[in-house]
């Protein structure tokens, strides 16, 4: 290739990375006024805990009678709908893990507030967010 031929494309790249990072600082510096309402729309741009999401959740109960139960109307409450339930160990290592369809975190917190207020719930162990699964 010939020099000028490389100095035209070296400026051409040059612009072209220039347009890049032009766009990236815009995207960093948009105005939270500008992504509330994009997040209240339900696009991908809005943070973490206005995305609903999949959950997972452990939680070390009392082994008897009627706990799922108990359990299970807490999130119902909260308008939270159980994907799957699975209870590990018997007596005081008792522990329930569920995972939970899509839900706001909002409702999620207010659920697991609730879950970590009754008489039948030792401790929530973890609480973890489920990234990436889709509805079935």
């Amino acid at each position: 290739m010939s020099v000028p031929t490389l100095l035209a494309l070296a400026v051409v790249l040059l612009l072209l990375n220039a347009f890049f990072v032009g766009a990236e600082f815009a995207v960093i510096t948009a105005r939270r006024s500008q992504v509330e309402p994009l997040a209240d729309a339900g696009r991908p741009i809005a943070p973490p805990e206005r995305v609903p999401s999949a959950f997972y959740v452990r939680l070390s109960v009392i082994d008897r009678p009627g706990v799922l139960a108990r359990v299970a109307e807490s999130f119902a409450r909260h308008e939270v709908s159980i994907k799957a339930v699975r209870q590990e160990g018997r007596g005081d290592d008792a522990q329930l893990v569920i995972v939970t369809h899509s839900a706001p975190d909002a409702a999620l917190a207010s659920c697991v507030d609730d879950l970590g207020a009754m008489d039948v719930v030792r401790a929530v162990a973890s609480v973890m967010r489920v990234e990436g699964e889709g509805e079935e």
